[in-house]
């Protein structure tokens, strides 16, 4: 099982949710922890707003139905991608990766447990929209 948070006092405005300027996207940041089966994978900033406008584009494209990886990668850091979910052929799941890892888990996913991640995303973005 695959959980989320946002951590920080931040807001988002509506219409900043549809703004992909750079400027824009790097604006906010905020702490990120995703806990796997309850260890600690990830604990460590984001940019919300460039990691939601990624992620938006990997859902039109329908990356999830296609088993299209997604990789956010951040123009804000030397070291990238910050997180990388893939497609494994040969487990037939999902695989989760991070340059900034905070263990190391061969743990694999289905398709139900990544939509479940990007649904906690989006609801977590939508606690701070003002």
């Amino acid at each position: 099982m695959i959980k989320i948070n946002l951590k920080g006092d931040f807001r988002i405005k509506q219409e900043d949710l549809f703004d992909y300027s750079l400027e824009k996207l790097l604006s906010i940041d905020c702490w990120m922890i995703i806990k796997i089966n309850d260890k600690i994978f990830y604990n460590d900033w984001i940019c919300p707003l460039e990691f939601f406008a990624q992620y938006k584009k990997w859902k039109e494209v329908k990356g999830l139905n296609l088993k299209k990886s997604f990789q956010y990668v951040t123009t804000d850091n030397s070291e990238n991608p910050i997180l990388s979910f893939f497609w494994s052929p040969a487990k037939k799941s999902w695989c989760i990766d991070s340059c900034l890892k905070k263990y190391i888990d061969s743990s694999a996913f289905s398709d139900e447990d990544l939509y479940c991640f990007f649904k906690q995303f989006e609801n977590e973005i939508e606690t701070h929209v003002i």
